[in-house]
């Protein structure tokens, strides 16, 4: 028998699964814009971004069913139940308890009940699991500044104009909707939104394609409108500032004539002193 190792050749052409994968990110703008691999070339992708993508497409209906339905219990029993108020009650009903429980087995046993079930050793947590959700913690706050920033820098222009749209519909609605509306609204387009869009991929993109072209229409109308106007008003000030040098040059040139003073002719004096000569002889 051979030691050596058995290797498994992949029967799937490379090739063909880049394709797959670009053509797959081409036709669904909220996929990640990466390639999932077995080890992440970019360091900078966490795995929240599988995490987040897989449970807003419904890739797995059952545990994205339950996310939902957890989060909007959550969020109507933080609005309707006061769960701080309770907490508190919780808390002096359980010390009340203990206390009583250990005084009142001091006289029947010499020891309270509560020394009685007390460990010999009180439970600490762990530095590694302190260190695990410091560590999930810290992906959580990456995945949000990377994002943010691909959002900002227009790395998928598509997510950029669907945050620009929540942002300015969030912008009025905060002004007339409590903020736990908004939280349950927000909620509920998260986990709605991408699951519409890919049941009605076609579609969407159909009449997204349809007003992009109405839309460049309408630019280069307005485009061409604006460089004839331009035209225009540019011919017409060149005129107007033609004219008015004109003017200005004539009105300066006349009233030099006026204030210029009469000299008399540089012979003048010659011929009366000749007169005078011919007179006197």
């Amino acid at each position: 028998m051979s030691d050596e190792p058995f290797k498994m050749q992949s029967s799937v052409d490379p090739t063909t699964a880049d394709v797959s994968i670009d053509k797959l990110k081409d036709q669904n703008p909220f996929a990640p814009t990466h390639k999932v691999d077995t080890v992440p070339k970019d360091p900078t992708v966490t795995h929240f971004h599988s995490f987040f993508y897989d449970t807003f497409t419904w890739k797995y209906p059952r545990t994205t069913g339950l996310l939902f339905a957890s989060s909007l219990s959550f969020l109507l029993l933080g609005h309707y139940v006061n769960i701080l108020r309770y907490a508190f009650k919780g808390a002096y009903i359980t010390f009340a308890a203990t206390a009583a429980f250990e005084y009142l087995g001091r006289p029947t046993t010499g020891t309270g009940f509560m020394t009685q079930v007390r460990p010999q050793r009180y439970y600490t947590i762990p530095r590694e699991n302190l260190e695990m959700v410091f560590a999930e913690i810290h992906e959580f706050l990456n995945f949000i500044v990377l994002e943010f920033q691909r959002v900002i820098f227009v790395e998928n222009l598509t997510v950029t104009i669907t945050s620009f749209v929540f942002s300015l519909i969030g912008y009025f609605l905060v002004k007339f909707m409590p903020i736990w509306s908004l939280l349950i609204l927000a909620d509920v387009l998260l986990f709605t939104t991408p699951l519409v869009y890919l049941q009605n991929q076609e579609l969407i993109d159909h009449h997204v394609r349809r007003a992009s072209a109405v839309a460049n229409d309408q630019i280069q109308n307005a485009r061409g409108l604006a460089e004839k106007h331009t035209a225009d008003y540019s011919a017409k000030a060149k005129a107007y500032a033609t004219d008015l040098t004109d003017k200005f040059v004539g009105a300066y040139q006349g009233r030099q004539k006026i204030t210029k003073p009469d000299t008399p002719p540089a012979d003048a004096p010659v011929a009366a002193e000749t007169t005078g000569v011919q007179v006197a002889s």
